[in-house]
């Protein structure tokens, strides 16, 4: 379950409002992967009062995940929490936390591949999109020239998907060109990934990834996180990415 992001290990909380006292793990959104696996559940599934009975009982799920993992899926709604978590599970955490809580406004430092091995992330970056939600995307002006070694395995085995993806994603970008800007930072980071919430009060949510790198091009991506919820720290990593941002390079530059 870890390997095909359906849960994440959780390592420690500072200042939040549960004790772990033990391993933890955090589940995915289980709405998340009924949505995902729709096509497959029709070929089972035909009859509307089998849906609807699945359906039931996904939504009693959903009931007992909001319970014991809260809003935002963490299992805390302050302080700070860390773990593990691969590639499936990242995207499919922040859109949960996008999609589930009204965000207006996202800032996402990303630099390779990741965005297009994410599935049905697209359907859900143009919902928030039509909702009014802006994006400010920086990425790593080096993923222009090169990928990372562990990355050529992925994309000779999900070519024709990224490339699916990728004509979907400037699709989007066309489609909500005033909602979206994408800059490019000269600056190698090379494992780092950020993401920053923000609400109508401000930022509220920061993640702060590093990509773990691996020998094994079998493995999907694995990353070691933080993600924080003080207020104080949430501003910490915002004024990082605003830093970068701020030196960075426009997209019609060469």
């Amino acid at each position: 379950m870890l390997r095909y992001g359906l849960i994440g290990k959780t390592y420690f909380t500072e200042n939040a409002d549960v004790d772990f006292d033990r391993e933890a793990y955090l589940p995915v959104n289980p709405e998340m992967i009924w949505e995902e696996n729709q096509d497959k559940i029709m070929v089972y599934w035909k009859q509307p009062d089998e849906m609807a009975f699945r359906k039931a009982n996904v939504n009693e799920l959903y009931g007992y995940y909001l319970k014991n993992f809260k809003k935002y899926g963490l299992g805390i709604e302050k302080g700070s929490i860390s773990g593990l978590f691969n590639v499936y599970w990242m995207w499919r955490g922040g859109v949960n936390i996008f999609n589930y809580n009204y965000t207006n406004k996202l800032d996402i430092m990303i630099n390779n591949v990741e965005p297009l091995m994410a599935p049905d992330s697209l359907e859900y970056l143009e919902k928030a999109l039509k909702q009014g939600m802006t994006e400010r995307v920086l990425y790593d002006l080096n993923t222009k020239r090169k990928i990372l070694k562990d990355e050529d395995a992925e994309i000779r085995e999900y070519g024709p998907v990224f490339e699916q993806r990728l004509h979907r994603y400037m699709k989007l970008y066309e489609d909500y060109h005033d909602q979206i800007e994408v800059r490019f930072t000269p600056v190698v980071y090379t494992t780092t990934r950020q993401t920053i919430y923000y609400n109508e009060t401000g930022p509220y949510l920061a993640s702060d990834y590093r990509r773990v790198l691996s020998l094994d091009p079998g493995e999907p991506p694995y990353y070691m996180c933080t993600i924080y919820l003080q207020d104080e720290l949430v501003n910490h990593i915002k004024e990082n990415f605003d830093a970068a941002w701020a030196n960075s390079i426009p997209l019609n530059e060469p």
